[in-house]
């Protein structure tokens, strides 16, 4: 899709409308311009009429130009919001591991640099094509005034205007380039934000990094430099084909031909609107080229979210504001329904595979196979790197496996009915993210929130009111606590918890596995836990190994 059929009214006679009053927009400023050129033949007397016709053609021209650019604006706008929707829904509906290789700097740099193209775009697309309308107009009267001195002119103007167009291909190259630059330099960025700390403690590692960032900025740099080199020799060529045409119309085109007298200093009068015209279109055509670039960049991002998942306006409807609360609720419906049956969690022959890198081989997990019952308390344990943090990814539906299935109450999990399925976990990982507010929860009852905080030792740290927590700068095992508030608010059969008492001090370690996952399996939840505290196995029920890629089972009371 390019940038005119994204901004561009579907309907037919909506387009029609534009088009119309475009064109008396361009048809009331010829008007105008033939009555100033008109009093300049030798002949001719000014008289009152000549200046009301100028000033109603003047008028009509700026309110159809106005009603124009306006409609214009609301239409690339309602786009832009439709486009935005779409990509968040899709950032909302990505397999996870689509969404990892992708990463944080090319969405945010993408979405944030493009848009704002894209938006600068639409507010100009009025003016372009009012320009035009108003330009080809004008070719047109001077071919009325002199054919043959238009034929002399037009050779010169279309050379001009296809060397333009080829300088112009040249611009989209670099900003191919400079998009692809800028996510690098966004990586870099990210990199020296998110360890910040860790920079500052060695010194040769924040050296290197730095070194990285200047060579990427410098890239940026100089790529940003060239491509606006282009911009402004395009811009000093155009005036040379002006210059150029100004020459053959005064000193060329009268020892060519006879023409009338008076006609050339219309026809110079006439050229230069044309030329006026023709400039702004030239801006907003180079701004109508980053547009379609920046489109195109999207269009990648799109496809990288969507990777093979076929998305259609069904994805979109949770998103829409006024949306039907039952269109809203349909999965967690399946998911009650489902649950109603049978909670037992299933791994049949499951396995993944991370893509290979650099021609290295990825990691590689399975085959698994697990039997989880209702109201269980298991505890999954390994070493770093053994994959217990996919592992989770995969119970949760978060990642699609590469063969097998993951079953749950006797029905395989697959792509039509995994969105119900998620509703029946809740899951804390190690990189929890609070949200600024409760969302989902958001009619939650403030004395109950209040009361699970109070319960999980941080009413003292946050409370609860207007659908939000009043405080989320909290320390990594408060942050989890207040994670775990959220968690028991959802209410869900199935709850996965990774290294959850990892950042607890001991005494709350101890209340967690001795008081808080017996309530929960009291309760009826099914209980998940990666754990690497052996002196609590015994809480579990079971406890299962992690090791290489395959489950083994531990005996907790060992």
């Amino acid at each position: 899709m390019n940038f005119l059929e994204l901004v561009t009214p579907s309907s037919s006679s909506k387009r029609g409308q534009l088009l119309a009053a475009a064109s008396l927009s361009g048809l009331a400023s010829t008007y105008a311009l033939s009555s100033i050129t008109s009093v300049t033949k030798a002949a001719s007397v000014l008289t009152i009429t000549h200046v009301l016709l100028f000033l109603l053609a003047v008028t009509v021209a700026l309110v159809a130009a106005r009603w124009t650019s306006h409609q214009l604006i609301e239409a690339a706008e309602a786009a832009l919001h439709q486009l935005k929707v779409r990509i968040a829904a899709k950032v909302e509906a990505a397999d996870l591991a689509h969404f990892e290789r992708v990463g944080r700097a090319e969405i945010l740099d993408r979405v944030s640099q493009n848009l704002t193209v894209i938006t600068l775009a639409g507010s100009q697309l009025g003016p372009i094509l009012q320009a035009l309308i108003m330009f080809v107009l004008a070719l047109g009267y001077m071919a009325l005034l002199s054919p043959l001195a238009f034929l002399i002119l037009l050779p010169v103007l279309v050379s001009g205007l296809y060397v333009y167009g080829q300088q112009q291909q040249r611009v989209i190259a670099l900003l191919t380039e400079l998009y692809a630059a800028r996510v690098r330099f966004f990586n870099r960025l990210l990199d020296m934000i998110d360890g910040a700390k860790e920079i500052k403690l060695r010194r040769a590692r924040g050296r290197d990094l730095g070194r990285k960032f200047n060579r990427i900025s410098t890239e940026v740099r100089d790529i940003s430099i060239e491509t606006n080199f282009v911009v402004v020799d395009s811009t000093l060529f155009l005036t040379v084909v002006q210059f150029a045409l100004l020459a053959a119309l005064v000193f060329v085109i009268p020892q060519l031909i006879t023409l009338e007298a008076g006609v050339v200093p219309e026809l110079l009068i006439v050229l230069l609107f044309a030329w006026s015209s023709l400039q702004s279109a030239v801006m907003g055509y180079t701004i109508y080229i980053s547009a379609n670039e920046a489109l195109n960049t999207l269009a990648q991002l799109e496809a990288k979210l969507e990777g093979d998942r076929r998305f259609d306006d069904d994805d979109l409807e949770p998103w829409r504001v006024g949306a039907e609360p039952e269109a809203e609720a349909t999965a967690e419906a399946e998911a009650e329904a489902w649950h109603g049956e049978s909670g037992t969690l299933e791994l049949r022959a499951l396995e993944f595979a991370y893509p290979d890198r650099g021609g290295e081989p990825g990691f590689r997990l399975g085959p698994l196979e697990l039997r989880v019952e209702p109201g269980e308390l298991l505890f999954i344990v390994g070493g770093n790197g053994a994959g217990k943090s996919t592992l989770l990814k995969l119970l949760t539906g978060l990642y699609s496996p590469s063969a097998g299935t993951v079953w749950i109450g006797g029905v395989p999990v697959d792509r039509r009915n995994v969105a119900a399925y998620r509703e029946l976990i809740s899951v804390i990982f190690t990189d929890v993210h609070l949200f600024t507010r409760a969302y989902g929860l958001l009619e939650a009852e403030p004395e109950a929130v209040n009361e699970l905080l109070g319960e999980l030792g941080i009413a003292h740290k946050t409370a609860f009111a207007h659908g939000q927590f009043s405080n989320r700068r909290l320390s990594s095992g408060q942050r989890k606590r207040l994670a775990m508030v959220v968690s028991m608010l959802e209410d869900r059969p199935i709850i996965l918890l990774d290294e959850w008492a990892a950042d607890q001090d001991p005494g709350f370690r101890a209340h967690f596995y001795e008081h808080m996952l017996p309530s929960l399996r009291r309760r009826g939840k099914t209980v998940i836990v990666v754990s690497h505290d052996d002196r609590y196995f015994h809480c579990a029920d079971r406890v299962v190994k992690l090791d290489y890629g395959a489950l083994r089972e531990l005996d907790p009371t060992a």
